[in-house]
Parts: structure tokens; C-alpha cells; sequence
């Protein structure tokens, strides 16, 4: 049986690659790594074989076309075959000694019948040029170490909220969820750590610093000028969160704090949305982020309006333009600052 499969989409990755792979290993025979081959150009499809032809029953491998990361995490949603699922980027990597923690906590309570739809982990920020670490504790929020449900979880302050990188989800859940990721769009994180929250109600945390997200490289996607030469993509993201998935009444038919929380991860993606636009600022993101506004507004207008009115984004929309666009990068910077993300 294979408790937990970890996905790892790679394009043009042999740099980095191995170290990624070479702590999953440390799973053994209770894992599946399925190396997503996203259409590189270079040795990274013979560096996942290599790996799949030493350690044939817990690597599988998947060359395909070039998708983007969202089209190699449903590729390998479509292979997983673990009882629960995560996704691990392949410059980032797990810290070997939380990882055997975490896989022997979910092994134990499969084994005892506890049903849980999704585990939590801090995960670290691992500056790797600064040499410097900024740790995401989310021990303030959940209950250590026990199973909970959305009554028990803490209330999250403005600009907190939990990344993909510290969510391992049920397999069964995700499926229920039918979760499909966008192709050819960078941010498609944001899609994967809101929608399964819908379904989720039995949830466990565990204070460990397991996964360690790299940053610093200038050619990542959480870079400032590739976000923001990428405003585009993160729109098409924003489109699926607000205006395909759910609507305001969806929310309200969930449990008040499950509602609570997911509506104010949808503040904190509308934040963001506003530092990928005025990030670079010009006129054709001004037209395009208008069109979005307008389409959110014609489409879902109820939820909306608890969104532009009653939350993160909500203090800097009644600012004029050039306002509006100071107070966003100024709270950018400082949860760059305090983050060491950039």
C-alpha cells in the first residue's frame, strides 16, 4: 500500500532536481513519487528515468507535453494511486527528519480508521541567496496534533492564510472535489490550497517545519517582475476562483468558519491580484483588470460586493488610483520584508 503519493511537476530541471527527489526517497516503500516531465528541453526527463529505473517500485514517471505547473499536478492526480497527495515543486524539498514524523503520524492514524480529508505542516522560506529562513507557524490557528474540525480553528489576521506547500490532501477528497487545474497558467498553487477546503471537515496539524519552499531565484514566479509581467495569468486565476467555482450563497450553505475562512483567502487572492496590476502599472492592465472587475461584478455580483466591500481589498478600492497603488506595493514590501521572500 502506498499512504502518500508526492507529485513533483519539473520543466527544465536538472539543476535542482535531485536534491528534491533524493529526500522523498527517504519515504520508501509507503510512497509513490510520480516525476512530472512537463516538456523540457533538457536532461530532466533522463534524470526522472534514471530515478525510475533505481527505485522501479516507488518512482513513476510521466513525459508530456509542455502544460505548465497546473497540467503536471492533474497528471498526476490522474496516476496517484496513495491514500493522500502532495504536491512538492522541484526546487523545493522536504526536511528528512519532519518528513518521517508526518508519514508515520499518517500511516497511524490510517491504521486506527480516522478518516482525515487533510493534514497541515508549516512549511519554511529558505532564502537560499540571503542565507536566511522565515518559518510559516500555523500553531496559532489549528489545534497540535489532534483531529478538528472548522469550529476549532483559530481566527486568521489580514494577509494570513495557508499555501499549497503546507497542505497534503486526501486523495478520495480531491477527487469529490473534482479539482482540475488550469494549463499554461502560472499561480494555479492558489486553486489547489481553496477549492478542496469546500469539502473538507475532519483536518490534523502537525508543528513541523516539513516542507522547505526555495526562493530567491530570479527566474520563479513569485519574482516580483514575473509577477508582474504575468498579470494576465494570475486574472485567468481569479476568474476561476470568483466567478466559476462559487457563489455567494455556495458559502453560505458551508459551516460559518469553513465560510469564514475560505472568503477571506478570496480577499487576500484579490490583495494579491492588486500587486501583480500595479506592480509595472500601465494602461493595458488597467483595461484588463477593469474587465475582470466587470465580469466579477455582472456574473457573481453578491459575492462581489462581500469581497470588494467587507475585506482585505476593501480599504484600498476606495482610494484614488495613484493612492490605491502606493498603500498595495507598501503592504507588499512589508510581507516581503518580514518574510524574506523578496
Amino acid at each position: 500500500m502506498k499512504y502518500l503519493t508526492l507529485v513533483v511537476p519539473c520543466y527544465n530541471s536538472q539543476a535542482y532536481m535531485r536534491k528534491c527527489i533524493d529526500t522523498l526517497l527517504h519515504g520508501g516503500e509507503d510512497v509513490e513519487i510520480i516525476i512530472v516531465d512537463d516538456g523540457s528541453t533538457d536532461e530532466t526527463g533522463k534524470i526522472a528515468d534514471e530515478y525510475k529505473e533505481k527505485y522501479p517500485s516507488i518512482v513513476k514517471v510521466i513525459h508530456k507535453e509542455n502544460g505548465g505547473h497546473g497540467s503536471g499536478i492533474n497528471a498526476g492526480l490522474d496516476n496517484a494511486t496513495g491514500l493522500y497527495f502532495k504536491v512538492v515543486d522541484s526546487d523545493d524539498w522536504l526536511d528528512v527528519s519532519s518528513y518521517q514524523t508526518y508519514l508515520n503520524k499518517i500511516k497511524e492514524n490510517y491504521e486506527k480508521h480516522l478518516d482525515i480529508d487533510v493534514y497541515f505542516t508549516n512549511f519554511v522560506y529558505e532564502n537560499v541567496t540571503l542565507n536566511e529562513q522565515y518559518e510559516m507557524d500555523y500553531s496559532h490557528r489549528f489545534p497540535v496534533n489532534k483531529i478538528f474540525s472548522w469550529n476549532e480553528v483559530n481566527h486568521f489576521k489580514t494577509g494570513q492564510y495557508v499555501l499549497m506547500h503546507a497542505m497534503t490532501y486526501s486523495l478520495n477528497l480531491l477527487k469529490r472535489s473534482k479539482i482540475r487545474l488550469l494549463e499554461k497558467t502560472f499561480y494555479v498553487d492558489n486553486i489547489f490550497a481553496f477549492k478542496p477546503l469546500a469539502f473538507v471537515s475532519k483536518m490534523y496539524f502537525m508543528k513541523l517545519p516539513l516542507y522547505r519552499y526555495f526562493i530567491g531565484r530570479s527566474d520563479q514566479s513569485v519574482n516580483l517582475h514575473n509577477m508582474a509581467s504575468r498579470y494576465d495569468q494570475q486574472l485567468r486565476v481569479m476568474r476561476e476562483l470568483c466567478i466559476n467555482m462559487f457563489t455567494l450563497d455556495d458559502f453560505k450553505k458551508m459551516q460559518k468558519k469553513q465560510r469564514k475562512y475560505l472568503l477571506h483567502m478570496l480577499g487576500i487572492y484579490s490583495f494579491l491580484t492588486m500587486c501583480f496590476v500595479y506592480a509595472e502599472y500601465n494602461n493595458e492592465k488597467k483595461l484588463a483588470y477593469n474587465a475582470f472587475l466587470k465580469e466579477f461584478k455582472t456574473k457573481n455580483k453578491k459575492l462581489y460586493n462581500k469581497i470588494y466591500h467587507r475585506s482585505q481589498v476593501a480599504f484600498p478600492m476606495i482610494l484614488i488610483p495613484p493612492l490605491r497603488r502606493f498603500a498595495v506595493m507598501t503592504g507588499y514590501k512589508i510581507v516581503c520584508k518580514i518574510t524574506k521572500w523578496g
